[in-house]
């Protein structure tokens, strides 16, 4: 008898079943992006077009339509902040004052040679202008006569989520 209660007890270990389950997953993120688009446009008519790589010509006196503004072509929002550099060729010292344009201080604060959006750019979001036109005082003598006022026009983002209140206390600008 005790060897078929060992047989009937080694039956059951051999059936034994345990019910399971088995599930995974898999976690993608998607980091987020920061994109610009810098629009650098002129005045002619009724539309605006890009300004001409070969410049415009200008005389003492002169308004010359210049847009600037920068566009968020990324999925986040942003802070931006914009340099705008001027040089004139032949070099004349005292040109700065004769040949200005006037930035838009009530959406820009400026801190050093840049000027900050003071608001986040949503995507698809534009900036108010910085600068709608550039001006040549009617004082300027012959010694301007065939020189090349250039203005160039850089803009930065960096992401706005999780990055100050302000452009201006964002971090994480390039450098360049």
């Amino acid at each position: 008898m005790s060897v078929l209660a060992i047989a009937i007890a080694l039956s059951f270990l051999g059936t034994l079943a345990y019910f399971t389950a088995e599930e995974d997953a898999t976690n993608k993120i998607t980091m987020g992006n920061v994109a610009i688009t810098l629009s650098d446009k002129t005045q002619s008519g009724e539309v605006y077009i890009p300004f001409p790589e070969e410049g415009l010509a200008a005389m003492p006196g002169d308004e010359i339509s210049k847009s600037v503004h920068v566009k968020n072509s990324g999925d986040n929002e942003i802070w931006v902040r914009v340099r705008l550099t001027p040089s004139l060729t032949p070099a004349i010292e005292g040109y700065a004052s004769l040949i200005t344009w006037d930035a838009n201080t009530i959406n820009f604060s400026q801190s050093g040679a840049w000027y900050y959006y003071n608001g986040k750019v949503t995507p698809d979001g534009i900036t108010t202008n910085l600068i709608e036109k550039v001006m040549f005082d009617a004082a300027m003598g012959n010694d301007y006569q065939d020189a090349v006022f250039a203005l160039k026009v850089e803009a930065q983002a960096v992401q706005a989520d999780n990055n100050g209140t302000t452009a201006l206390t964002a971090t994480g600008w390039p450098t360049s």
